[in-house]
């Protein structure tokens, strides 16, 4: 069972307020994390990189009994991002299936030049309208949870907020049933607003289109973001971990990592323009 994110965080709006540096309300410093999201996300679509993804399949006991991984580069193609597959369990394809991938990959770079302006506009704005969808389903985050801000924190040598996040069990708005399982905290760039780390516990079994799985009671997610070229913030790392007890009781049978790299800018006419890598 693999997973991929696709999840919504943010860089600062050039017109939020000097004053905002010195916000103690934590539910305004989410709002403002929230209103920063839309140009960071514009913004990140416009980059190709390359993500590892492994998987410890686990024992009744909750030991590992096999690793799995997959090495993909993913790339915006005709509004959408395109998963070229590299490796698998750390080596390169066999060249019968690295020529079926590459194949399937040029037919879908020549699929889109065969578009029209139009027809490449219409893709682009479809592509704009789903992701102006996922951002207003991020607001309601301010509805469905307490937030108490637990003091200043330095995350990878930048100053942030930590808060935490508590779901408010009353919440039946949309996503009612994913926001009212999860709790967690949240670490926020005091300088761009960003979601610098997360880390969440599920408070009961859930389905998280992020991961596109069902996640487990009691497993924790974390989330850690990345500043690149001075212009965006960027997914680094994201784990699935189930708690020892609850690996035990339930054998949950995988624990899962992926690790993202290689950001570069993707150029419209499918040119790669090299750009600075994640550290």
């Amino acid at each position: 069972m693999s997973f991929c994110v696709r999840a919504a965080v943010c860089l600062l709006t050039v017109c939020l307020p000097l004053a905002a540096a010195e916000l103690n309300d934590p539910k305004e410093i989410v709002r403002l994390s929230l209103k920063a999201d839309n140009r960071n996300e514009e913004l990140r679509s416009n980059y190709t990189y390359k993500v590892l993804t492994v998987e410890h399949d686990l024992d009744g006991a909750g030991k590992v009994k096999a690793t799995h991984s997959t090495l993909a580069e993913v790339l915006p193609i005709g509004g959408r991002s395109y998963e070229h597959t590299l490796e698998k369990d750390g080596k390169p394809l066999p060249p019968d299936e690295s020529h079926k991938e590459q194949k399937k990959l040029d037919d879908a770079v020549r699929e889109r030049n065969r578009l029209s302006a139009a027809e490449r506009k219409a893709q682009t704005e479809k592509a704009r309208t789903r992701r102006a969808k996922r951002r207003e389903e991020m607001q309601h985050i301010l509805e469905a949870f307490d937030f108490q801000l637990q003091g200043d924190a330095d995350v990878n040598g930048r100053p942030a907020w930590e808060i935490h996040a508590t779901p408010r069990r009353d919440y039946k708005g949309p996503n009612a049933f994913f926001f009212r399982n999860v709790e967690g905290t949240l670490w926020i760039d005091k300088k761009d607003y960003q979601w610098v780390k997360m880390e969440a516990d599920t408070l009961d079994t859930i389905s998280i289109g992020w991961f596109l799985a069902r996640i487990g009671k009691g497993t924790r997610i974390t989330f850690e973001n990345v500043r690149l070229n001075g212009e965006i913030w960027a997914p680094k790392h994201v784990s699935l971990r189930a708690s020892a007890r609850v690996a035990l009781f339930r054998k949950l049978n995988a624990d899962q990592d992926q690790t993202y790299s290689d950001y570069r800018k993707f150029q419209t006419d499918s040119r790669l323009v090299s750009t600075e890598e994640i550290p």
